[in-house]
């Protein structure tokens, strides 16, 4: 998405720098390629982690400070800060994207520490793109930014045609979850809740798409820790014939026209793009209510959301989704996909950031 809101300033007649701050395990040949091919100046930066966190810092300093741009936007959760950082050193105006609820980790100090940080660099911000109601929300309650100083640019997937479901044939019913396996995504909640409803039913499948994510360095972290508790639950309750972990796969739009049922109750998130892809792909969701519900989504006919509190709301959404007639889901496949249409394509949400940086930069 950040590439095409540049290439939409670009197109505009700004001059547009990219600073890639990348890991040393990614590999961004296609990253830098895709900015240049919209026309935008890239400059390379490493991730900032420590020892490389300062050099990065300084070497970006230097270079806005030799480049002297009007403003500075960040497009990535992990640039908050630094974008902040930048802003307030060189008195140059900020606007960050923000993606998602604020979970501060580490212990409970340094979690006050960055609450205070963090609220002083969102109050500082010029203009706060915010990703979702709910991040809006969290943006004017528990940071205190005010409300003119927010806006709201969605999450977007690329235009694609609806999937054709008339003749997918139901001998048993697909349930998933696509995104990086982590305790934010609930997943071992999703499993418990399945087993609950489905257990010893062959016909009931779920899948779980996705991974933990590397540690910096190659370190175990959180995520990795939790992916361990799923696999022991799975081989405890020995339901790997109807549970199965496929791991990041290349071919998830292939997957999308197999699975019946999208299930993502997260324990707190803003717009999930997994959930407007399924969306998209005409399914059914299943999503928290610590998380920002689609304009136009109707509870029990675009699909469920659920309590966090305990699995009975869960196992009953399961329960409901997967009986199902084959009209419901031409029904709910059509209103789905015609929700995300109409309100969280690509062009939609390039042209309302287009519209409110130009407004801003006339200011």
């Amino acid at each position: 998405m950040g590439i095409k809101f540049a290439a939409s300033l670009v197109n505009s007649g700004h001059e547009v720098y990219a600073l890639c701050n990348i890991t040393k395990e990614e590999k961004p040949g296609e990253l830098y390629q895709n900015l240049a091919n919209v026309g935008c100046k890239i400059i390379c930066l490493k991730r900032f982690y420590v020892p490389a966190a300062l050099f990065s810092f300084l070497k970006a300093l230097w270079m806005m400070y030799c480049i002297s741009p009007t403003v500075i936007i960040t497009m990535n959760q992990s640039d908050v800060a630094f974008g902040g950082a930048c802003s307030l050193l060189l008195r140059i105006k900020y606007v960050p994207s923000i993606q998602n609820i604020r979970w501060f980790s580490g212990n409970q100090i340094f979690r006050f520490l960055k609450e205070i940080l963090y609220s002083i660099n969102a109050r500082n911000a010029e203009l706060l793109l915010c990703c979702s109601r709910v991040v809006r929300q969290e943006a004017l309650g528990r940071f205190g930014v005010m409300r003119s100083r927010t806006c709201l640019v969605f999450n977007s997937v690329p235009e694609r045609k609806i999937y054709d479901r008339s003749n997918k044939e139901r001998m048993r019913t697909v349930f998933a979850n696509i995104g990086r396996i982590d305790p934010q995504k609930g997943q071992l909640r999703i499993i418990k809740a399945f087993l609950s409803a489905f257990s010893g039913d062959e016909r009931q499948q779920l899948w779980l798409i996705g991974d933990a994510s590397i540690g910096v360095d190659g370190t175990t972290d959180e995520a990795s820790i939790y992916k361990e508790r799923l696999i022991d639950f799975l081989m405890q309750n020995d339901c790997f014939g109807q549970i199965q972990m496929l791991g990041w796969r290349n071919d998830v739009p292939e997957l999308l026209r197999k699975i019946d049922v999208y299930v993502h109750p997260s324990n707190w998130e803003g717009l999930s793009l997994a959930v407007l892809e399924a969306m998209q792909a005409g399914l059914p969701i299943i999503i928290s209510n610590r998380m920002d519900v689609p304009i136009g989504f109707i509870d029990k006919v675009s699909g469920y959301v659920v309590s966090i509190e305990g699995d009975k709301e869960l196992v009953s959404a399961l329960k409901s989704l997967s009986r199902v007639s084959r009209q419901e889901i031409l029904d709910t496949s059509i209103k789905n996909w015609k929700i995300v249409q109409k309100n969280y394509v690509d062009n939609v949400s390039t042209k309302r950031f287009s519209k409110i940086v130009e407004q801003f930069l006339d200011v």
